[in-house]
């Protein structure tokens, strides 16, 4: 028998054994590892060169309650989308304080340099490989499928929406605190350390923290046990649920506990199918995730998928998936009974997926994401991988694991081109929605993204094409109509934005930003009146921004040359600007400093432009910096 073949024999049933078989041979342990952190630096190579893209600009950019310090213990009781305002209840479904935890840290490392981002997103990818791999061969399957499993998971394609893209990175931290706590468990049970089961329960609850579809982790736990228990046992049904009540209970703390922090179970988006409507869509999602897993040729931000009706129930969207999962189920139900190996692959591929089916919290043209494919992958590929090597058997008796071991190193080589390629969509804005627009020309969301990107480029009359296409695909959507009224300002053409902005703030009113842009085409043509009539519309319709709308009022009575009113409006701000947070808002410090010194104010405008510099020190903005600037030059002169 060769070194090799020695190496990659089935393990015995003692982590004792499985060390000592993994510390020599040809494709040992560390050779394995090390093969896949050369694969990772080989496909994610050019995704360090990435711009900010997509949710990265808000979410880290603008994001004040990660970059300041005294807003850090408001950021870990918010949900994700929190630095938008106090509205009384969440802007979003996603609360993550291990996620907040990692945009504090990487903030204060890196600042808004995004290489830094880039990196440590990929160090993070690398160590849940090596857990990947620790997983399965605690599991005791073979090492030839934990090599070819750990390999492929290591490039997938898939995994490009949660390595390259930075604010994807909540796949990520999930999958490395879950399989720490997993990997834990099973040494807990398998060396009788019964000790590790809290260090296990503590890697969960940051698991939980991180993303919510950790809460399938104790179906894992408990099938798992199944799985391992004896055929026909008595106690096998008792020690499962045992085993999985202690990772249920933190589910239990944390599920009231969240519910607490976001004031609601979740959101529905606007225009998602009900319940019967994702039923009659999760046959088409699954067999997506499928192709997605195993043929990841052309992959976007935005799929071709759409959320099935009474209308539009026919073969290609409801019978046809069905039937072939029909099919497929009793294909591999059979081979999957007496296989360990291959229960513990379904059991990964399909448990970290069940929450992506339902497709209730998602807008109708994105249902379905490659990003939630990250951990199911692993899973996956470990059937492939008892697959590979039973075939090999089959085929020869002789060298068959060395055989099956290059096949699967072919099988992730051959991956990596596919995802250095779609590292390249998510580098840029513009690449990432024209990939988007390939991969779903009928996506109004990614035409409405592209029509932004070429916006901010300076390529208004594409712009403008692109959000009159967006309009055309899905009517019903707002945020084209307020992109489009931006380009129109821009164009001068006043009216026409205008008609645009009432449309869409008529129905969907709590759009902020839709007000600011609504009273700057008025202020544009110095209609200051008019535009202050809009923000006062906008403190009714939204009145957890009325701090910055009054100072946007303020301002247009300065404009209008009525100073005092815009100072009485200023001044009746001071309680607001003590608990402040934006740079929007605290820029009323600012024009109070500087109307105070326009009458001669000398130490109250003093304090206000000191207050105004206290208030920002730390904010990244460029704009913040220049005002900054301007304030100190103010000061400056105004020193005796």
């Amino acid at each position: 028998m060769s070194s090799t073949e020695s190496t990659i024999q089935d393990t015995a049933p003692s982590s004792e054994s499985l060390r000592e078989s993994s510390s020599s041979g040809a494709f040992s342990d560390r050779a394995v590892v090390v093969i896949a952190f050369v694969l990772i630096a080989a496909a994610f190579c050019n995704a360090l060169r990435g711009e900010w893209v997509y949710d990265d600009r808000t979410q880290i950019v603008e994001n004040h309650l990660i970059q300041n310090p005294a807003y850090y213990g408001k950021a870990l009781v918010s949900d994700v989308w929190g630095f938008k305002g106090d509205k009384g209840q969440a802007w979003s479904n996603y609360w993550r304080p291990t996620f907040v935890v990692w945009l504090i840290v990487n903030y204060q490392l890196f600042g808004l340099e995004t290489i830094g981002w880039h990196l440590t997103s990929i160090l993070g990818h690398a160590v849940v490989t090596w857990l990947v791999y620790r997983v399965l061969r605690q599991l005791r399957i073979h090492p030839v499928v934990c090599a070819i499993a750990t390999w492929v998971f290591a490039v997938h394609p898939a995994h490009v929406e949660s390595v390259t893209w930075i604010s994807g990175v909540t796949d990520v931290l999930l999958s490395a605190f879950l399989l720490t706590a997993y990997l834990l468990h099973l040494r807990s049970q398998d060396e009788a350390r019964p000790g590790l089961r809290w260090y296990a329960l503590g890697a969960y609850a940051l698991a939980l923290l991180s993303k919510e579809a950790a809460v399938t982790f104790p179906a894992i736990v408990f099938f798992t046990h199944w799985i391992r228990g004896e055929e026909g046992s008595r106690g096998r049904m008792r020690a499962a649920i045992v085993a999985a009540i202690p990772y249920a209970v933190l589910v239990a703390i944390y599920i009231p506990v969240r519910f607490m922090v976001l004031g609601q179970m979740r959101q529905t988006a606007p225009g998602a199918p009900g319940l019967v409507g994702m039923l009659a869509t999760a046959p088409s999602v699954i067999v997506f995730y499928l192709r997605q897993t195993f043929f990841p040729v052309l992959l976007g931000p935005d799929n071709p998928l759409r959320p099935v009706t009474n209308s539009s129930m026919s073969l290609m969207t409801f019978w046809g998936p069905l039937v072939l999962l029909v099919v497929l189920v009793n294909v591999v139900r059979p081979m999957i009974r007496k296989s360990a190996e291959l229960q513990f692959g379904l059991l990964w591929f399909v448990v970290p997926l069940v929450l992506a089916i339902d497709i209730r919290v998602f807008l109708p043209d994105q249902i379905v994401n490659n990003r939630y494919l990250y951990l199911s992958v692993m899973g996956a590929f470990v059937v492939v991988g008892a697959g590979i090597l039973r075939a090999a058997r089959a085929m020869m008796s002789a060298n068959a694991e060395r055989v099956a071991l290059v096949a699967g190193l072919l099988a992730a080589v051959v991956m990596v081109p596919l995802t250095l390629d779609y590292n390249r969509a998510w580098c840029s804005e513009m690449a990432l929605w024209e990939r988007g627009i390939k991969t779903d020309r009928a996506s109004s969301h990614s035409t409405y993204m592209l029509g932004v990107a070429y916006r901010q480029a300076g390529r208004m009359e594409d712009a403008r094409k692109a959000l009159e296409r967006a309009i055309e695909l899905n009517p019903e959507f707002s945020f084209p109509y307020i992109e489009l009224a931006r380009v129109q300002i821009a164009d001068g053409l006043y009216s026409r934005a205008e008609e645009n902005l009432r449309k869409v703030l008529a129905i969907r009113p709590e759009l902020d930003f839709a007000w600011d842009l609504l009273a700057s085409g008025f202020e544009q043509q110095r209609r200051y009146d008019e535009a202050i009539l809009v923000y006062r519309e906008a403190i009714r319709a939204t009145p957890y921004y009325r701090a910055r709308f009054t100072k946007n009022i303020a301002v247009l009575h300065y404009l209008a040359g009525r100073k005092t009113q815009a100072l009485e409006d200023l001044e009746s701000l001071r309680p607001d600007l003590a608990t402040a947070a934006t740079a929007d808002v605290l820029e009323a410090w600012f024009y109070l400093g500087s109307l105070y010194s326009e009458q001669n104010r000398r130490a109250e405008a003093v304090d206000a432009f000191q207050r105004y510099l206290a208030s920002t020190e730390g904010m990244p903005s460029k704009a913040v910096a220049a005002r900054r600037n301007e304030c100190r030059q103010i000061l400056s002169a105004l020193s005796p």
